[in-house]
């Protein structure tokens, strides 16, 4: 497998069993399927049982620590040469990882490409934040946001083993670190494929992490 679609939860089981679905409903299958339980006290445990007959699942559930932790703990399980962040408030379009792995297709020989940036809507099919200049933009991230005017959530695809590299950072009483600080990182080391395009549909909640990232800055 080539791709690993990795989600973090807590508390969300019924937004996970809608994102799990999108997953299921795949036009392309091949890929795998890491959930990373973060202490859920509700029943993701048992409702997960269900998909590990449908998908190629592995779910892990361990102590509360937060998402930075959870990312860092999951990268040590993923063995696939890409990986796909999806938080458990947003779901996947029928052909989103064809789309996706056509992409990577085009690009992932080229040892300096570090992985793909797309854009996503809201439920009401609307974009969220700005688009790229250009769709199949070659940049780095960063460079994006401060050149050309980007902003908003993007979903990001990224090649595992530059993570690895640059790794996850974790201060002492950190609460929420955004996944940024590391992207950031990964673009000194490498490009990525910027679309215009929209596989991922998200829907934002008073109390999410995105929401309330201010909340959280240390």
């Amino acid at each position: 497998d080539f791709l690993t679609i990795f989600i973090p939860t807590f508390n969300r089981n019924h937004e996970l069993k809608r994102l799990l679905d999108s997953l299921v409903l795949q036009t392309n299958k091949n890929f795998k399927v890491l959930v990373v339980d973060d202490g859920s006290t509700d029943n993701t445990h048992s409702m997960i049982k269900e998909y590990k007959k449908k998908l190629s699942l592995k779910y892990v559930w361990k102590e509360n620590e937060g998402k930075i932790r959870t990312v860092k703990y999951a990268l040590e399980l993923i063995d696939t040469e890409f990986f796909f962040n999806l938080d458990s408030d947003a779901w996947l379009k029928h052909d989103a990882v064809e789309v996706i792995l056509n992409d990577l297709e085009c690009y992932s020989r080229d040892k300096e490409f570090g992985g793909l940036y797309y854009t996503i809507e809201d439920q009401d099919g609307n974009i969220i934040g700005r688009q790229f200049k250009q769709d199949y933009l070659k940049s780095d991230f960063q460079k994006a946001l401060d050149f050309d005017n980007v902003s908003g959530d993007k979903a990001v695809i990224t090649k595992t083993i530059l993570l690895k590299q640059v790794g996850i950072p974790i201060f002492e009483d950190e609460i929420f670190l955004t996944e940024s600080v590391y992207q950031n990182r990964i673009a000194l080391l490498s490009y990525c494929v910027c679309r215009n395009s929209s596989p991922m549909i998200v829907e934002y909640h008073e109390d999410g992490l995105t929401s309330n990232i201010p909340n959280y800055w240390i």
